[in-house]
């Protein structure tokens, strides 16, 4: 199982084919992208690709790694409104270019979605009940 899991992050992230990326928020420090084509659903169960874009480079607290952006899977309880991060990216340049500075493929435990925040709009998008975020 951790093999198929470990493979199905790998085709993910190394796609060769370029993702189609929405912007669904900007702000000061960032804007977020979701990827509509990257969402699976399994019973009440989606998992969707999601990035964030800086403004400025970053710097990871416990390592000084500096990166532009990062690309994470998430995994969404549609029903339970909850969600975690499944793996995540950390990219030396803006949208996801340049060379991974990190990986990680731990999962988080799981979290309520906070309302009225990103959380919540990538839940939504993931879940299917977005109307603003559909793809035209």
């Amino acid at each position: 199982m951790t093999r198929s899991i470990l493979l199905a992050i790998l085709v993910l992230f190394s796609s060769n084919t370029p993702a189609k990326w929405l912007k669904v928020n900007e702000n000061a420090e960032f804007s977020t992208y979701a990827n509509h084509a990257s969402i699976r659903k399994a019973g009440q169960i989606a998992k969707m690709m999601s990035m964030y874009d800086y403004r400025t480079v970053q710097t990871h607290m416990s390592d000084s790694v500096l990166y532009l952006s990062t690309q994470q899977e998430g995994e969404y309880d549609c029903k339970e409104e909850k969600s975690r991060m499944l793996a995540n990216s950390l990219y030396y340049k803006k949208m996801g270019g340049g060379k991974v500075t990190r990986y990680n493929s731990r999962p988080l435990e799981w979290a309520t979605v906070s309302s009225k925040g990103i959380d919540e709009t990538l839940w939504k998008i993931a879940c299917g009940k977005s109307q603003t975020h559909q793809l035209r």
